[in-house]
């Protein structure tokens, strides 16, 4: 995700927005998501490969962060697009990994017949995947 760009429905997720609340957000005395650190910012071979960066960044945690700082003008409004997508990767995540009948997260409950899991994450999230460009 560091080198590729993600376009879909007219919007365009960068690193760069990630990069960007990370250097407003660790300039705050006390901050919106202290555990975003140097190692999610540039991470090393074998940090690359590690799902507990990658959960802690592709979070609805960093989206609603993202969101926040658009809304007090501290980033761009194209940021939107890094923040629905994190939402998109997080409810995928979420579906992948659902083992609950009873969650606060809908998409971390077990799929059912009547839950929204194959419209919300199963269908969309391989199209948003061919989405990508190289940056």
């Amino acid at each position: 995700m560091i080198n590729y760009e993600f376009h879909f429905d007219g919007k365009i997720a960068s690193w760069k927005d990630i990069e960007a609340l990370y250097a407003n957000d660790s300039k705050l005395p006390i901050r919106l998501y202290p555990k975003l650190t140097k190692k999610h910012m540039h991470p090393n071979g074998f940090q690359k490969m590690k799902v507990k960066y990658a959960t802690q960044v592709l979070s609805h945690t960093v989206s609603a962060v993202i969101s926040t700082y658009v809304r007090l003008g501290k980033l761009p409004s194209a940021a939107c697009g890094m923040a629905e997508l994190l939402m998109k990767l997080d409810q995928t995540f979420d579906c992948l990994n659902s083992s609950s009948l009873h969650s606060p997260k809908v998409f971390i409950r077990a799929t059912a017949p009547t839950s929204p899991h194959e419209e919300k994450c199963l269908t969309s999230s391989p199209q948003l995947m061919l989405s990508t460009k190289k940056t």
